[in-house]
């Protein structure tokens, strides 16, 4: 399982606006809600996650 330090790490280097994205999906905020309060469309918010997503999971299996 990757550690907590590393999925640290990765949202250090991505945008503050994808990070923020994903903090508050991880937090269990609903992607339509996190798109009215950034300002964002539900669709654009869920192809944030799901890069993140593979962003991490690419991650992971380097390390791993």
């Amino acid at each position: 399982m990757m550690a907590i330090d590393e999925i640290i790490k990765l949202l250090k280097k991505v945008t503050s606006k994808r990070s923020e994205v994903f903090k508050l999906y991880l937090n269990g905020t609903k992607q339509r809600d996190i798109g009215k309060k950034l300002n964002l469309s539900q669709s654009y918010i869920s192809r944030i996650i799901k890069n993140l997503c593979l962003e991490l999971k690419a991650a992971y299996e380097k390390g791993a």
